[in-house]
């Protein structure tokens, strides 16, 4: 394995991958900016959540405003994002704030660039160039039919994406060799912002033990041996920094908003919004009012059939992905 990374390194070199990545992320944010360009060609404050954490900056400043919890719990990654807002409005408008909303909206457009392309630099040697861009263009063709408003161009809602890339960073550090403990400390540091920003990445954290699995042996020699991975001292480092939040949301709880999220359960509900819309939709679209629970669920099951027995190396990759 660690053969073929080396290989795979040497075909692809830094800049290369740097030009491609530019290259197809800017196609990527030009693909947004057509999909919803009025955030930037009519910008408002509309946000969403967005508005919220801005007057959070304005009041409290911005060092406070990281650090400040929303709805029970940390989006620190969305204040870093209003902060970058604040840097653009600066270099561009003169810090005019007329432009602020403008300038929040480039900044949005950009870390969706980042996010796109973001599969070039982490697995360029696990696959081709080719292949990662083309992942790239149709990262940009998500659909999100009558929705692109409540996403593109605007902060509020880009804390979903964290997770996504939560999910990149885990697979990324699954593969990476030991030898590179700074880059350990540089994933992980990135993982931290993640969590901090959204706290469904809390539940995808132990993937980052899977890689140790086939060495585990509960005698002392092995476990001191594994102690002195550097990967396994950046992980648990991460583990108690990631903990104070925890106990922020235990003592001070998550406030209950009346209408949101408090209807009883509904089984349909979990199949159209965990299953078709999640595995079927892309594909399937335009048969959004014609398919029914039986129709989604033996099509789902089908399709995981499939992808088990094809792919039989990465089967734990893929389960971590569903």
């Amino acid at each position: 394995m660690l053969t073929d990374i080396h290989r795979l390194m040497r075909r692809y070199p830094r800049k290369t991958t740097l030009i491609v990545f530019i290259l197809a992320g800017l196609a990527a944010s030009f693909i947004f900016f057509l999909r919803f360009p009025n955030n930037l060609l009519e910008p408002n404050f509309y946000a969403e959540d967005g508005s919220v954490y801005l007057k959070n900056i304005e009041a409290n400043g911005f060092v406070n405003a990281v650090f400040t919890t929303f709805n029970g719990y940390f989006v620190s990654g969305l204040y870093l994002l209003e902060g970058a807002g604040y840097a653009v409005n600066g270099i561009i408008f003169h810090n005019a704030f007329i432009h602020l909303p403008q300038s929040l909206a480039i900044v949005s457009y950009l870390f969706l660039l980042f996010t796109c392309a973001l599969p070039i630099l982490l697995f360029r040697r696990h696959a081709p160039l080719i292949a990662l861009s083309l992942v790239v263009v149709l990262s940009a063709f998500v659909p999100m039919p009558s929705y692109d408003y409540a996403i593109i161009g605007t902060i509020g809602n880009l804390k979903f994406i964290f997770v996504y890339i939560a999910f990149l960073l885990l697979l990324y550090r699954h593969y990476l060799p030991e030898s590179n403990y700074k880059r350990f400390i540089i994933v992980d540091a990135l993982l931290l912002i993640c969590a901090y920003t959204n706290i469904v990445v809390y539940l995808l954290m132990p993937f980052a033990l899977v890689r140790y699995a086939p060495t585990i042996r509960f005698n002392k020699t092995v476990l001191r041996s594994l102690f002195k991975l550097h990967s396994i001292q950046s992980l648990i480092v991460l583990a108690f920094l990631m903990l104070p939040q925890l106990i922020i949301v235990k003592i001070f709880g998550i406030p209950s908003i009346p209408g949101y999220l408090d209807a009883p359960y509904q089984l349909d509900a979990t199949i159209n919004t965990f299953i078709y819309r999640t595995y079927l939709f892309p594909f399937l679209p335009q048969l959004t009012h014609s398919l029914n629970d039986i129709i989604v669920l033996f099509a789902f099951i089908v399709l995981n059939v499939i992808l088990w027995f094809g792919l039989k190396g990465k089967r734990v990759i893929y389960v971590f992905g569903m």
